[in-house]
């Protein structure tokens, strides 16, 4: 069961079995989430509700990963909310050589597949939170 004290993460991907994998972890260790199945659905739910950490696909349908950061950034901004950790999970190894104009965008990436451990270390990282 999920425990709301530890904080909602929203999960971003359009493919349901990565979507699947991600919330079994995140299931697994005890954190609630929320679904976006693209960009544009990712910066609507991050202006409705507070996660401690977004994790972020970046090929996806309507609005890319990288467009989503970037609206988020600049949501931040606008408002001057504090910097919500954004932690792109990819299949590609060579993420940061070839998306360098996300490297103040983001705050981390992890490359599938990934397992659990992986994953807390990099949400609890991030966060600041105990392992």
């Amino acid at each position: 069961m999920a425990n709301e004290e530890k904080g909602r993460i929203l999960v971003v991907d359009d493919n349901d079995a990565n979507l699947l994998v991600a919330t079994a972890i995140l299931e697994n260790l005890g954190y609630s989430f929320d679904i976006a199945k693209d960009g544009m659905g990712a910066v609507e739910r991050y202006a409705k509700e507070k996660y401690i950490i977004i994790l972020m696909d970046i090929h996806m349908p309507e609005m890319s990963g990288y467009e989503a950061t970037q609206q988020i950034r600049a949501y931040e901004l606008r408002n001057e909310l504090p910097r919500t950790p954004i932690l792109v999970i990819t299949a590609n190894p060579d993420f940061m050589a070839n998306h360098t104009l996300l490297a103040n965008s983001i705050d981390g990436f992890i490359i599938k597949p990934y397992q659990q451990e992986e994953l807390l270390n990099m949400i609890t990282a991030q966060c600041d939170l105990p392992a």
